[in-house]
């Protein structure tokens, strides 16, 4: 009952494949490599990022109002009979590797990853009874890799003296690949209106875009703060509609770096 009457199912599988050749023939005469693996996955998932009552029209009565003998029922959700699942694709590659009876010890996964009808907010008219309704807008990658590195440059247990170093890096794209018609022309919308939006999306950019209306400083002689416009020409007045595109909110790489004595 989440989703709308011809989207209720969706398929949700995965697989995966691993390859321990350390215990191949070929690695039994040598005495450094003691785990060296390599897998990988492929697999299916879904999502509802949204609340209740988003796909059907369902209405609630209420009692504490009425008119004459009868009482009232107020609709709970907009409704959209086409709101599916937001359903991911993604696809792993990875690689243990264990050194010296793990004294040195390395990971390193790499995905891409594709979420297809993704949810977003789709606004509407107020005299609908609500502002905006939950619909599914586009696509979405996502391709990055994760790593790890750990190293013992002491590891004494007979006299209980260890000490591990280890390292973590992280590393992601976001790029939206499509964008339906609707969110296209929502996107139009509010630059003709000059309407503030927190959250802009734009096909060949990243879901965590930052836009902003580029900023010249102050002038001296007014005090005011000067900007760009939409064509590129200096004015001291701000106008949502000449947002450009400075970055994302997230980070390209992420990491952090551990020491246990």
């Amino acid at each position: 009952s989440q989703f709308g009457s011809d989207k209720r199912f969706a398929p949700f599988y995965s697989i995966g494949i691993g390859w321990n050749i350390h215990r191949e023939k070929f690695m039994e005469k040598q005495g450094v490599v003691n785990n060296f693996r390599l897998r990988g996955s492929y697999g299916k998932t879904g999502s509802q990022q949204f609340d209740s009552y988003q796909a059907l029209r369902t209405y609630q009565y209420y009692t504490e109002d009425r008119y004459m003998v009868w009482n009232g029922a107020e609709l709970m959700g907009f409704g959209n009979d086409e709101l599916e699942w937001q359903i991911t694709d993604q696809f792993d590659l990875g690689v243990e590797l264990g050194l010296w009876n793990n004294r040195v010890s390395l990971t390193f996964d790499a995905y891409n990853k594709k979420t297809s009808n993704l949810l977003s907010q789709m606004d509407v008219p107020l005299a609908n009874g609500f502002s905006s309704y939950t619909a599914n807008v586009g696509e979405v990658k996502n391709v990055g890799f994760e790593t790890s590195l750990s190293v013992y440059p002491i590891r004494d247990t007979e006299r209980e003296l260890v000490w591990m170093l280890t390292g973590k890096l992280a590393y992601t794209k976001n790029e939206i690949t499509k964008l339906s018609d609707a969110i296209k022309a929502q996107n139009e919308e509010y630059k003709k209106q000059d309407v503030e939006v927190n959250n802009l999306l734009y096909e060949g950019y990243s879901q965590y875009a930052i836009y902003a209306v580029p900023s010249l400083g102050i002038d001296p002689s007014t005090g005011n703060e000067l900007y760009l416009d939409e064509n590129g020409n200096v004015t001291d007045e701000w106008h949502a509609s000449a947002k450009q595109y400075f970055g994302q909110r997230e980070p390209k790489f992420r990491g952090n770096i551990n020491s246990l004595l």
